[in-house]
């Protein structure tokens, strides 16, 4: 640049007066950058081999397979900072008790003369390992361990600080737990009137216990494994429903199976209902912003991301009407429902925006849409830096990815 500057100067070369026109690829970019055509290698990359050969991408159903090139061209990145520090149950050296020849048991290493751990690179994610050994987890733990340790059932099992947490806004007063929805619950309830003679449901309401609670989420979580053309159905006995029906479910709820359900479906809350709602434009979930807090929170506490992650867009499905409803149209299969963007490893939700909710003004002054808002801000808010994004082409973009590896952690 500066030869060519000293080159136009002794050339007594004009100053030009007219801006120069620049391709819309090209924003975000330097004056001064350009395209430059990468050549891929002759040789095709081998596709993995499935052991069922009926699985195929599901864009490619129909035709052949789409062939993937390598690169010869190298790029230097900001090595990534992830460790394996914190999943030592996967990949330290696991300890093996030998006998001596007298047939009796060695005595455990003192500290000083146990290995120090291995530390590699991250490679691949997994449970975060201080996040186990507060919950006392291993593979061999119940499910229902698994779950209470990220939906506590009582605030005692909820062992996070719950001033880092603030699920309502509070200062760390209120611990998040499934419980408190039974006192919400009630509480919409009580408001209503609910049971009085001249109310909704007069002589037939009976208030919720937390157990109620626990047992219509778990039949909608069967619900939604085995779907039924109606819910309630899945409480009934199969000597009632055959082929709907479930014995087990029917043992847990009880005969007043039809008056818990339609209860629950017109007072279940999981946000204090005494709670001033906040304009609808700072806050559009306010009824479910109690939840959202505490999964983002606990899903990034109990996970450790690996060094490739992927970012795309998830869908809460609904049959109901909302203002906030994303039509997917015919070609998506998980039909009409409530979008995010979410960052995802491996199967596990580890961050999500939901894309109604409102967007980061700092992104939004450096001229970014609010859906790479949306990305920036998770991705800034990561502990590990040098990751590397997978996404499809509806993120793919110049400016994004100039402005990930401009943050501090260069995505």
């Amino acid at each position: 640049m500066q030869s060519r500057l000293k080159e136009c100067i002794q050339q007594q070369v004009p100053v030009s007066t007219t801006a120069v026109e620049r391709d819309e690829s090209m924003r975000g970019l330097d004056v001064t950058a350009k395209w430059k055509l990468l050549t891929p290698n002759p040789t095709p990359i081998s596709e993995p081999t499935n052991e069922d050969s009926n699985l195929r991408p599901p864009t490619e159903r129909e035709g052949g397979y789409n062939r993937k090139y390598g690169y010869d061209e190298r790029f230097d990145r900001m090595p990534f900072t992830g460790t394996t520090e914190k999943m030592q149950y996967k990949y330290g050296k696991k300890s093996r008790k030998r006998k001596n020849g007298k047939g009796n048991r060695k005595l455990s290493p003192t500290r000083q003369q146990k290995d120090p751990p291995i530390v590699e690179e991250r490679v691949k994610g997994g449970p975060n390992e201080d996040f186990l050994k507060k919950h006392g987890l291993d593979e061999n733990s119940h499910p229902m361990d698994w779950l209470n340790a990220l939906l506590p059932i009582l605030p005692e099992d909820n062992l996070e600080d719950p001033k880092v947490v603030n699920v309502k806004g509070d200062g760390g007063k209120t611990k998040f737990s499934v419980s408190n929805w039974t006192k919400y619950t009630n509480s919409k309830a009580t408001i209503a009137n609910a049971g009085e003679r001249g109310h909704i449901y007069a002589d037939r309401y009976k208030p919720f216990a937390t157990e109620d609670i626990m047992k219509m989420m778990g039949v909608y979580v069967l619900d939604g494994l085995a779907p039924s053309p109606q819910l309630i159905q899945k409480m009934r006995p199969q000597s009632v429903d055959a082929v709907q029906g479930n014995d087990f479910i029917a043992g847990c709820v009880g005969g007043g199976y039809k008056i818990l359900y339609r209860t629950f479906r017109t007072f279940f809350a999981v946000q204090d209902p005494l709670t001033i709602p906040p304009p609808k434009e700072e806050c559009p979930n306010f009824k479910v912003d109690e939840f959202f807090r505490w999964l983002r929170h606990i899903f990034a506490e109990a996970w450790l991301l690996s060094k490739n992650f992927s970012v795309d867009e998830q869908t809460c499905r609904m049959q109901g009407k909302s203002e906030y409803k994303t039509r997917c149209g015919k070609f998506k299969r998980i039909g009409d429902g409530i979008q995010a963007d979410a960052i995802a490893d491996d199967g596990y939700t580890y961050a999500f925006y939901l894309r109604n909710e409102p967007t980061d003004q700092k992104y939004i002054q450096m001229g970014m849409c609010p859906l790479y808002s949306r990305l920036l801000y998770m991705w800034e808010h990561l502990p590990d830096g040098g990751h590397l994004c997978k996404m499809d082409n509806l993120y793919v973009s110049v400016s994004l990815a100039r402005a990930g590896y401009s943050l501090p952690s260069q995505f």
